[in-house]
């Protein structure tokens, strides 16, 4: 017989057929009684199985059960049959390979050690297995599934709600709708979903999916490995990313957005092109950008971009925004008080309200002004106007490059010969208005002629000195000069309309293609397909949006892109190219002169034949190239082709990175004006290097002067043999040094001998000792 087959018989205890293997024999050839090993020990392995499969083949309304217990039948381990199936215990100890229960009504379903199914089409598989509820299901050790149509699947797996899904060991979902899948997987809140080990979802309508995602915040969305969405409608996407505010949105690894109570946003559209960029948020806040942060509504785009002002924007790597409603535009940019503009490479501005444009400008108080590159404005409602101005004095003005606003200079008289001039109007001045610096004067000029009168304080200019020198009979004279000059002036009138006339003509023959809204096109064959576009000149093409073309066959193509100049060509979004054949490639980048090329992201490039093409580059002055990423080259044919690399200088090469070079090989530059260092990373000076220098001589000429104090008294002769008492002189010189010794040498006995001397040089005094026993 096939000892894998089974058989059905009755048992006449329980009142009900079951399942037994055809090997096995009742107590007193009884079909009911389970056959028993050795001991007393249930027979188990196959036969286990068989009775789950024999009971699952059985029409519903009938239960059936083996018994293994010890000691023969237990009529405790019958399956109950009525409104609830279940698997009991045995009371005696007994153990079960498989039990199984079903209800004739319900059609409940129970296989497993105290397993339960109550409801309706209730189904629970697995030892100590719960199935509550209209067409529950739990499947797995220690299981749990309450409520209609709940789904548990797991070892430890809890679905406690109408519609809730736990699918997973230990996997949680305990609200209506909600699902939980992946080993420890918790979704709390209605109609949540939890997918990956540990994930979290327990705002309403949440979904949290990675490893250790939490999403608790009502409709929030997080995505990647340890996101964090908190806020609710926030939105974190990419690893360790977090949005804690309303309708915060943080995209990228570890990007934030920040908290601020009372805010919602809504993202119109979601993600553009390759860039990552987010077209549209009304609200709220935005983080865009490896570990970029946002917070109070703030907007940070770009690598390690900081936005916690309240809707501030930072915009470039390294940008950061503090203030409430600052800006900061530009790697490195730093707008930290509230209401300030930054925008530029390093550009800082730190006062409220102020403003810094141009590379490494500063404006360092409240309501500072800070124009052009390396212009400085440090005090309160001061203002620098160009590159390297200086405007140091509360409500100073510094205009043009390297000019240098003084502190005021209060006059209320003055003397020229012998005559003294006062009653002065404006003679308690606030502040200083400077054009130039000293030896770098400025004239002023096409000044309007200012008021004459005994309180005016008025600028004049030359021709009003003149008149004062005229004689009063020649005022006729003028009066009837300035009749004729308004009436030319009336006849040029005439003509300027004449040819604002002709003019208009030519436009009209030379118009172009515009079609893209609100753009304009001007010149032969120019066109304009771009929203709100421009071009101008022939063959200039304006087709981005915002997009400007000026010149023949100029080409702007990128976003908010501006070229001017013959065949000049801004491709990059943000981008500027000034002068014929200048290009602009690069994202945000700038290319001004002639064959001028800026093609990193974040690149300038000033100069005829300048090429700027690393990212956050800059290089200035003709065929200046800076190819580094963080690289500068400031000066005709300067080289920085390394990271982070300086190159200073008409042909200077930097090609190391993190160097500042001032030359190239064979062509050294000294550094002037240096201060002395101070830190152990300072540069030092001449001065400390030559005290370095003076110290190493002193110990040298000590060092050669004792040598030859030591040859001086090496020199001195000894005590013949038969004499008690030797005293002698001996000299000696070591590298230009000399020294003179003055010893002596004693024989106390025929066995002791005693020895002593000094030397003298210019160093100082050497002198010893000696003593010898001989045998």
């Amino acid at each position: 017989m096939n000892k894998s087959r089974y058989r059905l018989v009755w048992n006449r205890r329980l009142g009900a057929l079951v399942a037994a293997a055809e090997t096995q024999r009742g107590v007193q050839g009884e079909p009911g009684q389970a056959e028993m090993g050795q001991g007393g020990t249930p027979l188990k392995s196959k036969a286990s199985l068989a009775v789950l499969t024999a009971l699952m083949m059985l029409p519903v309304g009938q239960a059936y059960a083996d018994n293994y217990a010890s000691g023969g039948e237990n009529g405790t381990t019958a399956v109950t049959i009525g409104g609830a199936a279940s698997a009991p215990t045995a009371s005696t100890g007994g153990t079960f390979p498989a039990v199984a229960g079903s209800d004739g009504t319900s059609q409940n379903e129970a296989f497993g050690v105290n397993s339960t199914a109550n409801g309706g089409a209730a189904v629970s598989v697995g030892d100590t297995v719960s199935a509550t509820g209209q067409n529950a299901t739990a499947v797995g050790s220690n299981s749990t599934a309450t409520g209609t149509n709940a789904v548990a699947y797991g070892g430890a797996s809890n679905a406690n709600g109408t519609n809730a899904t736990a699918i997973g060991a230990q996997a949680t979902a305990s609200a209506s709708n909600a699902v939980a899948l992946g080993s420890t997987a918790t979704a709390s809140g209605v109609a949540t979903v939890a997918v990956g080990v540990g994930a979290n979802a327990s705002g309403n309508s949440a979904m949290a999916v990675g490893l250790a995602a939490t999403a608790s915040g009502g409709s929030a969305v997080a995505l990647g490995n340890s996101s964090v969405a908190s806020g609710g409608s926030a939105v974190a996407v990419g690893q360790s990313s977090t949005a804690s505010s309303a309708g915060s949105v943080a995209m990228g690894f570890g990007a934030n957005a920040g908290s601020v109570s009372g805010v919602a946003s809504l993202v119109d559209d979601w993600v553009s092109g390759s860039t990552g960029r987010i077209s549209t948020v009304q609200a709220g806040n935005t983080a865009v950008g490896n570990a970029a942060t946002a917070n109070g509504d703030g907007t940070a785009l770009g690598t390690s971009t900081v936005a916690t002002g309240t809707e501030s924007l930072a915009a470039g790597g390294g940008a950061t925004a503090t203030g409430r409603v600052g800006v900061a535009l530009g790697g490195g940019a730093l707008a930290s008080g509230d209401s300030a503009v930054a925008i530029g490479n390093t550009s800082s501005s730190e006062g409220a309200q102020s403003v810094a444009i141009g590379a490494g400008a500063e404006a360092l108080s409240n309501q500072a002004t800070a124009l052009g590159n390396a212009a400085f404005a440090n005090a309160a409602n001061s203002t620098a106007l160009g590159q390297g101005a200086i405007a140091s004095n509360p409500g100073d003005v510094a205009l043009g490059a390297g000019s240098v606003a003084a502190a005021a200079n209060p006059v209320s008289s003055a003397t020229v010969g012998n005559t003294t001039f006062s009653s002065f109007a404006g003679t308690n001045p606030t502040s200083v208005v400077s054009v130039g610096s000293v030896g770098n004067e400025r004239q002023i000029t096409n000044v309007a002629a200012g008021q004459i009168s005994a309180t005016s304080t008025d600028a004049v200019n030359g021709s009003e000195l003149y008149a004062v020198a005229q004689q009063v009979d020649t005022l006729s004279t003028d009066l009837s000069a300035v009749s004729q000059n308004v009436g030319t002036l009336s006849t040029g009138l005439s003509t300027v309309n004449q040819q604002v006339a002709s003019l208009a003509s030519s436009i009209q023959a030379t118009a172009g293609t515009a079609t893209g809204t609100n753009s304009m096109a001007v010149g032969t064959g120019s066109t304009a397909s771009g929203a709100n576009g421009v071009a101008t000149g022939n063959g200039a093409i304006a087709s981005g949006t915002n997009s400007s073309a000026f010149g023949a066959n100029a080409s702007a193509s990128g976003t908010d892109s501006s070229a001017t100049g013959t065949s000049a060509a801004a491709s990059g979004t943000n981008s500027s190219a000034f002068g014929a054949n200048a290009s602009a490639s690069g994202t945000n980048s700038s290319a001004t002169g002639a064959s001028a090329a800026a093609t990193g992201n974040n690149s300038t490039a000033s100069g005829a034949n300048a090429s700027a093409s690393g990212t956050n580059s800059s290089a200035t002055g003709a065929s200046a190239a800076a190819t580094g990423n963080n690289s500068t080259a400031l000066g005709a044919n300067t080289q920085a082709s390394a990271a982070n690399s300086v190159a200073l200088g008409e042909g200077s090469v930097a090609n190391e990175a993190n160097t500042v070079s001032v030359g190239s090989s064979g062509n050294d530059r000294r550094i002037t004006n240096v201060a002395a260092g101070v830190n152990p990373t300072d540069a030092v000076n001449m001065s400390q290097l030559q005290g370095v220098q003076d110290s190493v001589n002193s110990v040298a000429r000590r060092a050669y002067s004792g040598v030859a104090g030591a040859v001086a008294l090496s020199m001195i002769p000894d005590v013949d043999p038969g004499k008690t008492i030797s005293v002698g002189i001996g000299s000696g010189g070591y590298q230009g040094y000399g020294a003179v010794a003055l010893g002596f040498t004693a024989r106390i006995s025929s066995n002791i001998k005693v020895r002593g001397g000094a030397s003298t040089s210019s160093a100082g005094t050497a002198y010893g000792g000696g003593v010898s026993y001989q045998w």
